[in-house]
Parts: structure tokens; C-alpha cells; sequence
């Protein structure tokens, strides 16, 4: 495959990574997604005047029809109907609901039903598919394309804590719900008793005489929260529990959650800006490949009858045949060629008969040492020295021995060979610095927030970090991919490697058309010999083994190749197939909860 081949399958990769991380970034992203079917917007107005009265006010816009039959808004905590049971326990009464022409229904803790107009349907509905401590609107035919309004007021009864200076009030409004397109709440204080005021989720709020507004949006089962420090001295109506140091605990819960909203906005910005990084990135390699990978234009035949300089069979596969990275079964088998042909090791072919038909077996043994072997040879001869049997390796038998982890583990050593600093000194590679630094960087990130968004000291878990993850990881995939390409594509050949990578190539083209040539114009043995060897090297023995054949030209190498070429390989397949295979401080400890929606 060709540089830009490899190039332009990297920027589809990184393109398709863009777009499954942007399509998990709109899930995971702390912002509002609106179920077509189904718009909901959310009205509190909460009045601090001896009662805690809440008026809420759902604003639910049906788009689909005959989809809804019941819009909801269900309490986690026990939920009456014009009646109370007193201030044991944290509840909250209904008093008035506005149903706005409308028939709406109540199941309260008790699981009894209260409709506005019995229709024999809609009791059976609320009944079998109603939470209990739930209110909304009822059609038993479905909701039309419109807009419905769900208005009630209430009394709330929740658990204060105090001692003699403040008293605490935390109020868990919703946590369970479908997103909510605009949230407005306002709470009025005409006793002038609260002193500080802190909402556990991100949004606008300002003070204006009396009251507090805040406006927001919240995406699905958003925390809508509001911790308040009360003054002691004008007390609430509520389930009251004197604890000490009510104020120290106070801030002790809300310690570092002005620092964490900011992180949460600041988080939403850095996924935006990830998700421009992600975008550019496919740009930002095809940068990569003009400014430090694309070659100058060289010319070469398009054969080349011979060999373009004497290199190792091992070095002209790792470095020269296809992708510059390591070496392949073609490297080991033009070695073992070549140390045959240089009289350093024996080759004896046999055959073994087996039901289903015989087959090519090897024996290889070592005749001499020679210290002007290199560091691959010395690997290769080691191997096999170190799996012999009575002096020979025989492949058939190595295929049974029963250490078959440690001799995979060996056997990959000469397999897939490769030496980082000896391709360097045939390409220069400048861009895969800046892949490493990328890819190690945004691994680094994704793995330090996905840490820490799974602990819940001091609220951190109210930091959306999931967007940011998802990102970080996208990023570290995309440059990981482009590390894990050939040397070449990002890199340069130094001095005039280039021409004689094209050379290599052209000679590879010529030993394949070697079946269309005459034997009188190649007479001399040893050119055939290294001719087999290299073609070997270059992924193209086979076309030469035919050739030699086809010619009739005899050659000790000849008789060893074709069970040589199919022992090893057997080997590898063998090898390979191995493998083994209540009032609550602090954020989320409010007394409420629950959320609306429809079904």
C-alpha cells in the first residue's frame, strides 16, 4: 500500500472517530437534548413565610400525537392530597391544582387515587402505570399536538436542621426527568432569613429585593438543588432536628462548589475546544505528511535486473519491502536461504505421509559459526540452536513440543523483528514526536479525569466529565492509529534512501516477469541463487521458485525453497494458533427529588 494510501485511510479513520465522538459528546455534554416527541419547561416559585409554599409549573409541549396519555410530575419523598399527616416525617401536601381545562389526577403515598373527573379509563390507567406520590394531566385518548400547562401549589414539610445561630434547608427539587428546555425559580424571603444560599447545579442567579431568581436549563435526570443557611431566630414550619455547628457544616459541604461549577462550565469549554481539535486533526496530518513525509520526485525504471546494492535479506524486508517497520516470514526465510547458501547451516527436505495427504518438513543444522554474523543472524541461529533435537531442528517436531508460550515468545523474536534505531537512520521520522507527544498526552488526560469524575470527594461528581473523556480518548485513538502506520508515511527518507526504496521496488517488478524471460540471458548460477534470495526478501520467491522451473535451471536452493516456504510457515500457524484467549448536607442530600415527564 502507498504512502498516500495509508494517509488518506488514517484521515477516514480520524474522520469517523469525529463523528462517533461528537454523536457520545451530545450525549454526555451537561446541556438540554429536547426528545422531539416531548418539550418540558419547569417553573418553581418557592415562598420562605412560616410555611414553605411552592408553586410549581410545568409547561409540557406535545409534538408527536398518540403518543401521551399521562404528563407527570412525581416526588421522591411522601406526597398528600389536601390533607397532612403531621410534621413527623418530611412530606409535601397538595393544596390547589390548576388543570386548565384539563383532567388531572393524584396518587399520593398511599397509593389512593384522586382524579378531577372519573372516566373509568383514566383511574385504571393512574392506578397500573402512576408512581405513587405523583400528579399530571390525564387523556386516556392522548394528548393532541399542543401545549399543556401541569400548575399546583403545595406545602412542603422537610427536614430542618438547626441549633441556636442557623438553621439548614436543603431542597432537592427534581433528579429524575426527562431534559428540561428552561428552568426558572424563584424564591422569596420577605423574613430576610436566609443568609447564604447555594444551588448544586450550574446556572444564572441573581438577587432582587426580596427574592432570588434562577434561570438554567438541565439535561437528562439534571440535579436541580438549592442548599440555604437560614437564620435560626425565624423558624420554618418543618421536621426540625437540633444538630451542632450547623453553620461549619455548612460550608464544610458546600467547600470548593463555586470552584466546582466553575470547573463544570469550564469544562463544557474545553469540550467544545476538544471537539475543534478533533475536527482539525485530519488536517493536522495531512500538514504532517506534506511537511515532513511527502518525498521529492525521483525517477528510477520501472525494472531493474539487478540487485540495487548488497544489503542483508533481513534489512531489505524490514526496511525496503512494503511498510519500514519490521520484519515478516519472508525475512527469516531469504536468511535461512542465504545462510545455506553460505555454507553456515544444512537444509534437508522430507516429506511426511498423513491420511489426508503428505507434507514438507525442514531439518535444519548449524555447520559452522561465523563471527561476521549480525545481530538478526545471531538471533535466527540461536533459535535454532536452542530448539534442536540431537543437533537438528526439525520443524515437524517443533510443532509438538508442548512449551508453546515461551517458544511463540522466541520464535516472534526473529518473526517480527524490528530495530528503531537502525529504520532512523533510513527515514527520518520528526512527525511521529508530535503523534507520540499528542498520544500520550490526551491518554494521560482522558485516564486522569475518568479518576477523579469517579470519586465524590467534595461533590467532584457534578463536573460533567464524561464529554471530556470521550474526547480525550478519540484524540489519544486517532494519533495512535497514525503512530501505528509505516515509518514512511509521516517520515522522510534521509540522504538517497528514497531512490533506492523505488529501486527495490523496480527489482521486485522484474523478478516477477522473470517466466517471460530466456534462459540464455542470464547464465551465470549465482545471480539465480541471489536472484532467490532476495525475491524471497521482497515478498516474491515464489515467482522466482516458478521461473527456475520453468527454465530449467537447477540450483541447490531450488530444492530446498518450496518445503522450506511451507515448514515455516507452518510453524508461524501453528504458533500463532496458541494463543490463549433526609436533609442531607452537601450536593445530592436534599429533601425531595424525583422529575416529570411523559409516558
Amino acid at each position: 500500500m502507498g504512502e498516500k494510501r495509508y494517509l488518506y485511510l488514517n484521515i477516514v479513520l480520524s474522520i469517523i472517530i469525529f463523528f462517533l465522538a461528537f454523536q457520545l459528546v451530545n450525549i454526555q455534554l451537561p446541556k438540554p437534548i429536547i426528545p422531539r416527541s416531548l418539550e418540558i419547561s419547569y417553573k418553581a416559585d418557592i415562598n420562605l413565610d412560616t410555611n414553605i409554599v411552592l408553586n410549581e409549573a410545568f409547561i409540557y409541549k406535545v409534538n408527536k400525537e398518540g403518543k401521551y396519555r399521562m404528563l407527570y410530575r412525581y416526588w421522591k419523598i411522601p406526597l398528600f392530597f389536601n390533607y397532612s399527616r403531621g410534621k413527623r416525617e418530611g412530606e409535601i401536601v397538595i393544596k390547589n391544582i390548576s388543570y386548565n381545562g384539563q383532567n388531572y389526577y393524584v396518587k399520593d403515598y398511599n397509593g389512593r387515587v384522586y382524579l378531577y373527573f372519573d372516566d373509568g379509563i383514566s383511574f385504571q390507567l393512574v392506578k397500573t402505570k402512576a408512581y405513587n406520590n405523583e400528579i399530571g394531566l390525564i387523556d386516556p385518548n392522548y394528548f393532541d399536538r399542543s401545549t399543556y400547562i401541569l400548575n399546583y401549589t403545595a406545602i412542603l414539610i422537610p427536614p430542618i436542621d438547626k441549633d441556636s445561630r442557623y438553621a439548614h434547608l436543603n431542597l432537592k427539587l427534581v433528579d429524575k426527568h426527562q431534559p428540561y428546555k428552561e428552568v426558572y425559580i424563584r424564591i422569596r424571603d420577605p423574613g430576610q432569613r436566609i443568609i447564604e444560599i447555594s444551588p448544586h447545579f450550574s446556572c444564572k442567579i441573581e438577587r432582587k429585593g426580596d427574592s432570588f431568581f434562577i434561570e438554567s436549563s438541565s439535561p437528562k435526570n439534571g440535579l436541580i438543588e438549592i442548599e440555604m443557611l437560614l437564620d435560626a431566630s425565624k423558624p420554618l414550619i418543618g421536621v426540625e432536628k437540633n444538630i451542632p455547628n450547623v453553620y461549619d457544616r455548612f460550608i464544610s459541604s458546600n467547600k470548593g462548589l463555586s470552584f466546582l461549577l466553575f470547573l463544570k462550565k469550564l469544562s463544557l469549554s474545553l469540550s467544545k475546544i476538544g471537539l475543534l481539535i478533533l475536527f482539525l486533526f485530519p488536517f493536522f496530518l495531512i500538514f504532517l505528511y506534506y511537511r515532513y513525509g511527502k518525498e521529492k520526485q525521483v525517477v528510477v525504471p520501472e525494472n531493474i535486473s539487478f540487485v540495487p546494492r548488497r544489503r542483508k535479506p533481513w534489512l531489505v524486508n524490514m526496511v525496503f519491502h512494503r511498510d519500514a517497520k519490521k520484519t515478516d516470514i519472508n525475512a527469516l526465510n531469504a536468511t535461512l536461504l542465504d545462510l545455506y547458501r553460505r555454507k553456515i547451516i544444512d537444509i534437508q527436505p522430507y516429506k511426511v505421509n498423513r491420511l489426508l495427504g503428505s507434507s514438507q518438513e525442514v531439518k535444519i543444522r548449524i555447520l559452522r559459526g561465523n563471527n561476521l554474523l549480525d545481530e538478526y543472524e545471531k538471533k535466527v541461529l540461536d533459535f535454532i540452536k536452542k530448539y534442536s533435537i540431537n543437533g537438528f531442528f526439525d520443524t515437524r517436531e517443533v510443532k509438538k513440543m508442548k512449551n508453546q508460550l515461551e517458544l511463540r515468545k522466541c520464535f516472534e523474536q526473529i518473526y517480527s523483528y524490528t530495530n528503531k534505531p537502525l529504520l532512523n537512520e533510513f527515514i527520518e521520522n520528526k512527525a511521529r514526536r508530535y503523534l507520540t507527544i499528542i498520544s500520550v498526552a490526551s491518554l494521560l488526560l482522558g485516564v486522569f479525569i475518568l479518576f477523579f469524575s469517579s470519586i465524590s470527594i467534595y461533590g467532584f461528581k457534578m463536573i460533567e466529565s464524561g464529554s471530556l473523556c470521550i474526547l480525550s480518548f478519540a484524540l489519544w485513538l486517532s494519533s495512535t492509529i497514525s503512530l501505528c502506520l509505516p515509518y514512511q508515511v509521516f517520515g522522510r527518507w534521509r540522504n538517497d534512501f528514497y531512490r533506492e526504496k523505488l529501486e527495490w521496488d523496480s527489482f521486485a517488478r522484474f523478478l516477477k516477469s522473470l517466466t517471460t524471460m530466456d534462459k540464455k540471458v542470464i547464465q551465470d548460477i549465482s545471480i539465480w541463487k541471489e536472484w532467490l534470495v532476495y525475491g524471497t526478501a521482497l515478498g516474491v520467491g515464489k515467482e522466482v521458485e516458478k521461473a527456475l522451473k520453468n527454465l530449467n535451471i537447477d540450483i541447490d536452493e531450488l530444492r530446498v525453497y518450496p518445503a522450506l516456504y511451507i515448514s515455516m510457515r507452518g510453524v508461524s500457524a501453528t504458533l500463532n494458533s496458541s494463543r490463549s484467549h433526609g436533609g442531607g448536607f452537601g450536593a445530592g442530600g436534599g429533601f425531595g427529588g424525583g422529575g416529570a415527564g411523559g409516558r
